[in-house]
């Protein structure tokens, strides 16, 4: 039996494939998750699939044509400098780059989002397990992470709220221009030299305003605003940038671990009034991944040392 000849599909519809599994907004902040190496960036026929894309793991990948690994930790951490091959990643890089093998790394992104490599541990300890949440929320959200809110003279919300829909604001799911309106009333005294839009310069001014708010994500906060300063009759428009706290129902439960320390007080199951160790908890992982893949056991053992010393900290 001879082995199906893949279908090449293009290196962007496979990392938007990648990254909806899981989404790099959900990252730590500190992480470095998505498209690492473009390699030649154009088609992808083979992937190869490590824990670590070390030097052995790459002569792997060319062996078998590959045209794309994906690596859970990434390749590249630390901001480089220079690439001049002085480390053995940036030697993996250059060496990746001239094979035309592009690199993604999924990381923390895989560690929270919902049924991820968070929620595998915790059912390994107890498959059982019910009751199992985020003690802190994701840091970021799939959709929107801040809102801007302004103020706009009556008969020019439209086209300020049309300028901030064009830089990404004001769209929630499969919907744009989202946005809510409330009336009310501005006032400014014009100082010597100023140039208001509306009224006269060197008395207070009152003027029929529009409280406009839009939710927007924080990677598009320069468009956002430029897009706001470029469309806004007036000379300086007031506004605010406020983080969303709040958060869906469904990503109350997303979050990089499942619990602050260890995993003594996750879930509520046959045990949870006698909790266990974290030294106990990693073996119970450990002992019950056969029907998992062997790197996930050694992944396991990997984050029980990190947090063993964490914790002895």
């Amino acid at each position: 039996m001879t082995n199906p000849t893949p279908t090449p599909a293009p290196l962007a519809a496979i990392v938007r494939s990648l990254d909806a599994i899981a989404p790099p907004d959900l990252a730590e902040p500190w992480d470095r998750v998505g498209l690492l190496v473009e390699g030649d960036g154009r088609v992808v026929a083979r992937i190869l699939l490590a824990i670590d894309l070390e030097p052995a793991v790459l002569a792997e990948a060319r062996a078998l044509g590959a045209d794309l690994v994906v690596a859970y930790h990434p390749l590249l951490f630390k901001p480089l400098e220079r690439l001049d091959g002085a480390t053995w990643q940036g030697r993996v890089a250059i060496d990746a780059v001239r094979a035309g093998i592009a690199v993604h790394s999924p990381h923390t992104a895989l560690d929270a989002v919902a049924g991820g490599v968070n929620d595998w541990l915790v059912e390994s300890i107890d498959p059982r397990a019910t009751g199992v949440r985020a003690l802190v929320p994701a840091a970021a959200r799939a959709g929107h992470t801040h809102k801007i809110v302004t103020f706009v003279p009556e008969g020019e919300v439209d086209a300020v709220r049309a300028a901030l829909a064009e830089a990404n604001a004001g769209t929630i799911g499969a919907y744009t221009h989202c946005s809510f309106l409330s009336p009310g009333e501005g006032t400014f005294f014009g100082q010597e030299g100023s140039n208001p839009a509306v009224g006269t310069a060197g008395r207070l001014e009152r003027v029929r305003e529009v409280r406009l708010e839009m939710p927007f994500h924080a990677r598009d906060l320069a468009r956002v605003v430029d897009g706001l300063r470029a469309a806004h009759p007036y000379e300086e428009p007031a506004f605010d940038l406020v983080a969303q706290l709040s958060d869906t129902l469904h990503h109350l439960r997303v979050s990089l671990w499942r619990s602050g320390r260890s995993f003594i007080l996750l879930y509520s199951g046959p045990d949870s009034r006698n909790p266990i160790s974290l030294t106990r908890a990693f073996s119970r992982v450990h002992a019950g991944s056969s029907h998992h893949t062997a790197g996930y056991s050694r992944h396991a053992a990997a984050h029980a040392q990190a947090w063993g010393a964490h914790a002895a900290s």
